[in-house]
């Protein structure tokens, strides 16, 4: 399987090196196009990817400059002999189409968010930027699908409002949950594993209280506030967010700034994957807010560190497979209820510490994302050859 993969900076996602590497690790050897405006000449070098234990090494070509992006990738698309195309939407997708068109080349598009699914929750939370961005964002995706020769998606409403669209009877779309891809680094924070040792037991949670726009007011604030509301309600134990800093959330809730409960522990941001593990690994649950109707990364490295995890419904609509699996709070008071009884049985905690494992395992493995991947691209084969 000749596959090239053209990436923007979305490629460090979370869900994106998964997906990387999970195709390694099932031993397809990927050309990787990282696009980069401020290289100033192309340059393969080599990143490390962890996926569910497999550390692999990623060759990747980064290309230089808005106005070479075309010409190089179309020459290393004839040197590779590429036979099928993934890429993202909006820039990365622009210059696949382009040359997937000159040389003949299937495209198939990945999509992780669509922002016009986002504008119910957006408006709810009273974030009307995205507003006169609907149309234009729904009719390039739509664009973009039509273009292409199939598409990707990673969570159960993309894939259902696809179908509801009656796309699916025009173009092969699947969905592909994504597993949480780590970049190891033999690396720990020394000073917040400390930290950590010292507030145990502690539940864990991440928020950036530093972004702005409508993932302050959608995701961030109401996050944090959750925090907030469960540390001065259950003093006995300490909350751990990482993402953010007491500066922030002193900036963001200035009524707040002089009331912050001593057992909510604010851990900055910037540490390494290494250190993220140990700081899931080592709490007794982590406590997930979902917002957008899109995937969430705090929940997909959460349930890939096989963490008790305690969400919002949400969750469960983006991901149906987790039923069962995770804990689903449906306000304020049924996270504080959940928190509790995960404080006081421990065997409830290694219960849906076991059961996240397995249903990770089972939907959200290198494997099953092959396996899915070979599926699209056969499908796409078997409609052009009856064209």
């Amino acid at each position: 399987m000749r596959l090239a993969l053209i990436y923007d900076k979305s490629l460090f996602s979370r869900h994106e090196r998964g997906y990387v590497a999970s195709l390694k690790s099932q031993g397809v050897d990927p050309l990787v196009v990282l696009l980069d405006e401020s290289a100033s000449d192309q340059v393969v070098y080599e990143e490390v990817f962890e996926v569910n234990g497999n550390i692999v090494k990623v060759p990747i070509i980064k290309l230089p400059g808005i106005f070479t992006y075309e010409a190089l990738l179309t020459r290393l698309l004839l040197d590779f002999e590429i036979e099928s195309i993934i890429t993202l939407p909006r820039k990365p997708y622009m210059l696949a189409y382009k040359a997937s068109r000159k040389l003949k080349i299937p495209l198939i598009v990945r999509f992780w968010s669509i922002r016009a699914l986002k504008l119910i929750n957006n408006l709810k939370y009273g974030a009307y930027e995205d507003l006169v961005l609907f149309m234009p964002s729904l009719a390039l995706n739509l664009t973009e699908i039509l273009l292409a020769n199939g598409a990707m998606v990673t969570d159960n409403v993309m894939y259902h409002s696809l179908r509801n669209l009656g796309l699916n009877k025009l173009k092969p779309i699947v969905k592909i949950n994504p597993p949480a891809g780590f970049s190891p680094s033999g690396r720990l924070d020394h000073n917040l594993v400390d930290l950590a040792k010292d507030s145990e037991p502690y539940v864990i949670g991440m928020t950036v209280l530093s972004k702005r726009g409508a993932y302050l007011k959608v995701e961030a604030k109401p996050s944090a506030l959750l925090f907030y509301y469960l540390a001065k309600k259950i003093p006995q134990i300490n909350f751990l967010i990482g993402g953010s800093t007491s500066e922030e959330f002193a900036k963001v809730f200035t009524n707040l700034r002089d009331k912050i409960p001593k057992n909510l522990i604010f851990l900055g941001r910037g540490f390494t994957d290494d250190t993220l593990k140990y700081l899931y690994q080592n709490s007794i649950a982590a406590i997930t807010y979902v917002s957008f109707r899109s995937i969430s990364n705090r929940l997909l490295e959460a349930i890939a560190l096989s963490t008790p995890v305690i969400t919002n419904p949400l969750a469960l609509t983006l991901h149906p497979e987790l039923a069962g699996s995770v804990i689903v709070a449906r306000d304020a008071r049924d996270y504080e209820d959940n928190v509790k009884k995960i404080i006081r049985e421990s065997g409830v905690r290694e219960e849906f510490r076991e059961r996240v494992r397995k249903s990770y395992a089972q939907y959200f493995s290198p494997k099953l994302n092959y396996i899915l991947t070979l599926k699209i691209i056969s499908l796409v084969k078997q409609i052009n050859e009856n064209a």
